[in-house]
């Protein structure tokens, strides 16, 4: 691991736009260039979303259904457990989240700004939001059989523009350079 980008991010001052050049994702073969924005408060995003999420008006929630072909009763209780998982996960005791949320807060150390220790990898991960991704080269992606709830719990996400769901983290020997600040340090 580069000392230099420890150093790098050490240095961040709030909210701050990098970029992971040459990303291979271990599940898929694919290889792509992400940009994400680190150093920013996922508790802010999952409040801002709970708030969009209650603020779904029924008319919203008709219009999503007929631009998707969803049933509105579907989506109405895909709504509905939205709002629910949102609320446990803004739950001020972590022992009352969801089991995903208490899982990924057990299985981190944070090393700030970004960068956290997977306990039983060992493995130095960045976290952040995506902004953006180019795919390099394509890998080979499973086929997905969603259910209608899920589909709907897919559209209304995206229709409201949750940001909750854009973290993700990035093991760091999978990718070949990160840019930090216009410095670009190779893996």
């Amino acid at each position: 691991m580069s000392k230099e980008l420890f150093n790098q991010f050490s240095h961040l001052k709030g909210a701050k736009f990098i970029g992971l050049n040459g990303y291979y994702s271990s599940t898929s073969g694919e290889i792509a260039d992400y940009c994400l924005n680190v150093n920013i408060s996922v508790e802010t995003a999952k409040q801002t979303d709970n708030k969009l999420l209650k603020a779904c008006s029924v008319q919203k929630l008709v219009s999503i259904c007929k631009k998707k072909n969803l049933v509105y009763s579907v989506a109405k209780v895909a709504l509905n457990e939205l709002i629910i998982a949102s609320d446990k996960n803004l739950n001020a005791e972590i022992s009352e989240r969801s089991n995903q949320s208490q899982g990924q807060t057990d299985a981190y150390v944070s090393l700030g700004n970004g960068l956290k220790l997977h306990k039983d990898s060992m493995k130095v991960h960045i976290f952040g939001m995506v902004q953006s991704k180019t795919v390099i080269e394509s890998g080979v992606y499973k086929t997905v059989n969603s259910s209608d709830k899920t589909l709907a719990k897919n559209a209304i996400k995206k229709s409201l523009g949750l940001r909750s769901d854009k973290f993700r983290t990035f093991i760091v020997d999978q990718t070949e350079a990160v840019k930090i600040n216009k410095v670009l340090i190779n893996i």
